[in-house]
């Protein structure tokens, strides 16, 4: 740690969309950057729901990440060219603030900053409604959210590569006919580089599958034994729709979402020993209402009659939404608000 120069920033207000793109929906984040912005690389990942969210991060990782940012930096010009793919498109907006849906909230004043905490607290803007706003804005313009907005931060593991959180960027565990297997990656493989970026940790490799467009092939140089590694080559491809296996319902940001789709239930799928109980096929829906919005619009589904405990089978006559991403999905790509 003493060989960093430490910063923390515990809000959104006025950050630098240009340089601090991440997964807005955590609340915590690393970059490891040269004073002439480059990003060496990220660190911190998220694909669990509040209880578990710790399990995808761990202080061997951060400091596996560290010592490979180090390396980076004590041979930074060799690594320039090969780090330029780590600093994101400009956006849309420069700062929080501008994005119309907080720009309308008159979050960020300075009076407000100044008094009791809870008029502190209402200044103050958290990460995760970046994400919040950022849909929005397409919300308040009537046009279908992106999938790269809709499914953002994909998790490595939609194609197969199911990282360890104490390791840095290395490989627990590869399921048998993913894309990842067929490529020829295995258990154990740390990941050294994909498509010609320095992978520090997960949350690089997150980075890449952000902000791949389609259909494409990640390019992944690994290597394999400890002792007298073997170098790996390995061309792993990005199938249709492979963006639409992450699962979105642990974000924050989602609340919004379960307003919009189910009008405040919040959604569990049901236990399989239950289904089995209940007679419930393999394949068919069965989502248990976990939550039922009690107030102003998230109380809608409330209103209609929704009880805890309540279990959803079919929805709009469908009866293959099987997951509560599923039927978020559903309703924003085919649905207008009214309907």
């Amino acid at each position: 740690m003493e060989k960093f120069v430490c910063v923390r920033m515990v809000q959104g207000n006025g950050m630098d969309l240009s340089l601090f793109q991440f997964d807005y929906d955590m609340s915590f984040a690393v970059f490891f950057l040269n004073p002439d912005r480059t990003i060496y690389g990220r660190y911190g990942t998220r694909s669990r729901k509040p209880k578990e969210a710790h399990k995808d991060i761990s202080l061997e990782g951060l400091a596996a990440a560290m010592k490979g940012a180090l390396a980076l930096h004590a041979d930074f010009p060799a690594h320039r060219e090969s780090l330029q793919g780590k600093t994101g498109p400009r956006p849309s907006f420069a700062v929080p603030e501008k994005i119309p849906a907080l720009a309308a909230a008159n979050r960020y004043q300075a009076e407000l900053a100044k008094g009791d905490q809870k008029t502190i607290s209402r200044s103050c803007i958290h990460c995760h409604q970046v994400h919040d706003a950022l849909r929005e804005d397409y919300f308040q313009r009537g046009e279908q959210l992106p999938d790269k907005l809709l499914y953002p931060w994909p998790m490595p593991d939609v194609v197969g590569m199911v990282c360890d959180p104490g390791q840095r960027a290395t490989l627990a565990r590869v399921p048998a006919g993913s894309p990842a297997a067929l490529a020829g990656l295995k258990a154990g493989d740390e990941i050294k580089q994909v498509n010609g970026q320095p992978i520090l940790s997960i949350a690089d490799v997150q980075w890449i599958l952000h902000n791949s467009k389609g259909e494409t092939v990640l390019k992944v140089e690994a290597t394999r034994g400890r002792d007298t590694p073997d170098f790996i080559s390995a061309r792993v491809p990005l199938e249709p729709g492979w963006r639409t296996k992450s699962d979105i319902a642990w974000r924050t940001s989602s609340w919004a979402l379960r307003r919009i789709a189910t009008g405040g239930l919040l959604l569990e799928e049901l236990p399989e020993t239950e289904r089995k109980r209940r007679r419930i096929v393999e394949g068919r829906m069965a989502l248990r209402a976990e939550h039922v919005g009690q107030y102003n619009k998230h109380a809608a589904a409330k209103r209609a009659g929704f009880r805890k405990n309540d279990l959803l089978v079919s929805f709009d006559g469908r009866n293959d939404l099987l997951t509560e991403t599923a039927l978020f999905a559903y309703v924003l790509q085919n649905k207008k608000a009214g309907q």
